[in-house]
């Protein structure tokens, strides 16, 4: 539940990739300046085809929505226009060899997702 002059930002985390990802941090970046889930908090583990939170599903004809991961963010922390300047989802992760990948989402679906290793292969 937000408090008063709070704004949540919310989204869920999937592994579209073919191997394991691990230590995911992740969080927003609103006009370049980024918001990170939990204050830090990091996500273990995601498997190929893995989503966190779970997708809603229908239960006996019933949709059961399920709430998804949000950064919260105190809107004194923001810049005066917020509301219209670029946003990005983004993640920060390991793979089990030891390589960081970092990803970057437009909240604009036609702009492309952006992925890139972040240290060099040993």
């Amino acid at each position: 539940m937000l408090n008063p002059g709070q704004v949540g930002f919310g989204y869920k985390l999937a592994n579209e990739g073919t191997g394991l990802a691990i230590n995911i941090r992740h969080g927003i970046e609103i006009a370049g300046e980024r918001f990170e889930y939990g204050g830090g908090m990091q996500w273990r583990a995601l498997a190929p085809g893995e989503r966190q939170p779970a997708d809603d599903f229908l239960d006996q004809g019933n949709w059961i929505r399920i709430t998804p991961l949000a950064v919260v963010v105190d809107e004194r922390e923001l810049q005066e226009n917020w509301a219209v300047q670029l946003r990005h989802y983004w993640a920060e992760f390991e793979s089990v060899f030891g390589e960081r990948f970092r990803t970057r989402n437009s909240i604009d679906p036609r702009q492309p997702a952006e992925f890139e290793r972040t240290e060099p292969q040993s």
